[in-house]
């Protein structure tokens, strides 16, 4: 903070527990138990993403780019989730997915939209199975990609909480306007307006670690497939390649898929009871 403005650092590091453990429940997490049968509403607004298949424009950009990192590294992507950053348009080429900082995830939030902070997903799951091992002779597929918006949202959630320890959480939420993440603001962190704002681009931030990096396999089939995603690495639920879907149901999978983590993570962090 600098005299009236509020600098966004990072998201604290105390929300990666329930960020970490929510994915890997595939789950909201459990709320203080009670002696008796209890169920309640509670209605708070809140951070959610809207996922959709990315416009044609998008997917072009990524897709020649993509394709020029295939060639120059002699590897197929699978999968690769990254936020816009510097270097992203219509100019993009392979050295863009080349970059530390999209290999590894070190810009997890879009400071360049200056609408709705985004997360895009290329998908291309040609060539793995839903195991992770390759599948030989697969047909080529179109590649997908989804992009995953940050908007605020009226949440109104369910719980019935019984006193043996079983939990049923459930949410319903309506999209309002959509939110940019921003470096810094006016205000104080004590302002709610800027406790609001810094609150909702940490959840996106931890929703961007979660679903960023790639995932790629060499050309040389004697060498492993590379997975640098926490989400699919940590998560079975989250990769793509499932039984019986084509490229488009796969994308409307991780769609789904998307918008439920998100809303797991959102809920887990306002209202688990998380160990330090």
């Amino acid at each position: 903070m600098n005299d009236n403005t509020t600098t966004y650092a990072s998201m604290a590091t105390g929300l990666l527990i329930p960020t970490m453990s929510t994915l890997l429940s595939n789950s909201i997490l459990p709320v203080e138990s009670s002696s008796a049968n209890l169920t309640y509403s509670l209605a708070f607004y809140g951070p959610a993403v809207s996922c959709a298949k990315s416009s044609e424009q998008d997917l072009a950009w990524a897709t020649g780019a993509l394709l020029e990192y295939e060639n120059t590294t002699g590897s197929t992507v699978y999968y690769w989730g990254w936020v816009p950053q510097a270097g992203w348009g219509p100019d993009v080429n392979g050295t863009f997915f080349q970059s530390t900082n999209l290999q590894n995830g070190n810009i997890r939030l879009d400071f360049v939209s200056e609408d709705a902070a985004r997360v895009y997903i290329y998908l291309n799951t040609t060539g793995i199975d839903i195991n992770g091992n390759r599948v030989p002779n697969s047909t080529p597929s179109q590649p997908e990609m989804i992009t995953c918006a940050l908007y605020n949202a009226s949440y109104t959630t369910y719980f019935d909480i019984s006193s043996t320890g079983q939990q049923l959480i459930t949410a319903e939420q309506q999209y309002m306007n959509w939110m940019p993440a921003k470096n810094s603001v006016s205000g104080t962190p004590t302002d709610p307006l800027v406790n609001r704002i810094m609150n909702t681009q940490a959840v996106m931030e931890a929703f961007g670690m979660m679903m960023m990096g790639p995932v790629t396999f060499s050309e040389d089939v004697s060498f492993p497939v590379v997975d640098n995603n926490y989400a699919l690495s940590m998560n079975a639920a989250m990769w793509p390649s499932r039984p019986g879907l084509n490229q488009s149901e796969v994308a409307q999978y991780m769609i789904d898929q998307s918008e439920e983590l998100f809303q797991n993570i959102t809920l887990s962090m306002r209202y688990a009871v998380v160990a330090g």
